[in-house]
């Protein structure tokens, strides 16, 4: 989320990342923040679009459909990279990797993402459709903005915390339950040790 916020910093200051990839993400050793680098390929907006003239520059695999095509590109390519870059995380691989860079480009503008799910089962589905929704091949089916993917993002965490949270206090209620039975079981055998003793 918090390099999705970075890119929607970026597209509020009018530009358009454009390569964004693990290697332009350095992580902060003394609290592993993560900062956003390289901004060598970096084009300003026109309006909402940057007009790419046939151009094809960047990082092949995590180029969008229209990015290889070289159509005129809007925040929609950058969502899509994120999106790239999220599938890599949970997953391990590329949506789409052939082996040359036309290989790849065919992949991309002719086949649909696997479903993140197939190749990580235990993925929430939430998470799932975060990645989905950033990899839908129309630049207007996608998250909107970056800000809305790193609020999904954001959201879901929280749902999570606030469901971590819950089964945390489930299970202390079980547990002080489990040690209060076996109290009153300690009593009821020590109440019964007391009660052999009187007999006798």
């Amino acid at each position: 989320a918090t390099i999705a916020e970075a890119v929607e910093a970026v597209h509020a200051a009018g530009l358009l990342h454009r390569d964004l990839k693990p290697a332009n993400v350095l992580i902060r050793e003394l609290d592993d923040a993560p900062f956003l680098t390289d901004f060598g390929l970096a084009r300003r907006l026109a309006g909402d679009t940057v007009t790419n003239t046939g151009e094809v520059m960047g990082t092949p695999e995590f180029m969008s459909p229209e990015q290889i095509k070289g159509e005129t590109i809007d925040r929609g390519t950058d969502v899509w990279a994120l999106g790239v870059l999220l599938f890599q995380l949970v997953t391990g691989r590329m949506p789409f990797q052939g082996d040359s860079f036309h290989a790849t480009a065919r992949l991309i503008t002719g086949s649909t993402a696997p479903p993140v799910t197939s190749l990580t089962p235990t993925l929430p589905p939430a998470l799932a459709g975060i990645i989905g929704r950033a990899l839908r091949r129309r630049p207007q089916d996608r998250f909107a903005s970056a800000g809305a993917l790193a609020a999904a993002c954001r959201a879901l965490a929280e749902s999570e915390a606030v469901a971590r949270s819950a089964d945390s206090g489930i299970d202390e209620a079980r547990r002080r339950s489990a040690r209060r039975r076996a109290l009153a079981r300690q009593a009821a055998v020590g109440l019964g040790a007391l009660g052999l003793v009187a007999g006798l």
